[in-house]
């Protein structure tokens, strides 16, 4: 009784997460181009996080909905090509931009049921904190300050992300 009840279970989850037959290879592709750029901005700027994303889906390869998708899905393919090249002189902010872009593919190809899950960007997002890291570091090398403001500077800015972070935190 057990195992029949198991794998009725499963098989009924398979059923509830399997993608909509409809939904084609491209169609989906341009949509979670999209979806990728609200994942960025939902780790940029935590606001508005869901469990259930109202997004429009891109239906057909033609209209607005697709233009906006390959208008996403081209800004992806620059932001990538801009990590490459950035590979020789900040190896460490292309490989967290790649790793970001890289760990959201397969969501992104393969068609699924819910367009959007803030879940998905877990391991991806330690690839956008690697990058926005060498980017802070890139930034303490530029402003060349002496040892002694270091600390005060890194306080500053650490109260400064926090407060705002922390009051959207309380609000939620």
């Amino acid at each position: 009784l057990v195992a029949a009840g198991a794998a009725l279970r499963i098989l009924r989850f398979r059923a509830l997460e399997t993608a909509d037959p409809g939904l084609a290879f491209g169609p989906n592709l341009l949509t979670q181009s999209g979806v990728i750029w609200l994942y960025l901005r939902l780790y940029l700027l935590p606001i508005g996080q869901s469990l259930v994303h109202e997004l429009t889906e891109v239906r057909s390869l033609v209209g607005p909905e697709a233009f906006r998708g390959l208008a996403a899905g081209a800004a992806l393919l620059t932001l990538a090509g801009l990590a490459w090249r950035a590979r020789r002189f900040e190896p460490c902010l292309a490989f967290g931009m790649l790793w970001f872009l890289l760990l959201l593919l397969p969501s992104s190809v393969i068609p699924l049921s819910e367009l959007a899950s803030e879940h998905r960007t877990y391991l991806a997002s330690g690839g956008l904190a690697l990058a926005l890291a060498a980017l802070l570091g890139r930034a303490h090398a530029a402003l060349r300050l002496p040892p002694s403001r270091v600390r005060a500077v890194a306080w500053l800015g650490a109260a400064l992300l926090l407060l705002p972070l922390a009051l959207a935190t309380a609000v939620r």
